[in-house]
Formats: C-alpha cells, structure tokens, sequence
C-alpha cells in the first residue's frame, strides 16, 4: 500500500509509550481498545507529535466519536467493514 508498518499494538497506552520515543509519520488505530483508548492515545500523541497523520478504523461510527477525532485533528475516520480501494486512497 506504499507504506511501512513499523510496530502494532493492541492498547493505546503501549503504543503511546512507544511512539514518545519513536515519531511516525502517520497512526492507523481504532477506537475502542483494553487500558486507553484510541481517543486518548490520539489526544496524547496530539500533544507530543502534533505533525503525525492519525487514521482511525472502526466498527464504531457514533457521531461523538467521530466529533471527538475532529478535534485532535484526524485526517480520516473509516467505518468498518471499509473498501480496500478507500483505505488506499487516504
């Protein structure tokens, strides 16, 4: 996809501990996640990397968290199940 997938987590706060040290240029997460969410770790990363590219991914499509994302600058918010050719493209 033209990309490099660097690490995966599946909590915020372990890929948040990572990337304090680690700057991407870009963040793929979901939102619902064990110990911190996706919205936290994208608040956090907001804070320390504010330049990182931030999708989400999510089977949740509940406006609040979309309007949440929004604030800390989201580039995209996909819904599951998404389009290969759509997540390509962002």
């Amino acid at each position: 996809m033209g990309f490099q997938v660097v690490n995966t987590f599946s909590d915020g706060s372990d890929a948040l501990a990572y990337l304090q040290d680690n700057p991407c240029d870009a963040l793929l997460t979901d939102i619902l996640m064990s110990r911190m969410s996706g919205l936290e770790l994208i608040r956090n990363l907001h804070e320390i990397h504010p330049q990182t590219k931030v999708v989400i991914l999510s089977g949740h499509s509940e406006f609040t968290f979309a309007q949440q994302a929004i604030t800390y600058q989201v580039t995209h918010y996909l819904v599951q199940p998404v389009d290969e050719d759509e997540l390509m493209s962002v």
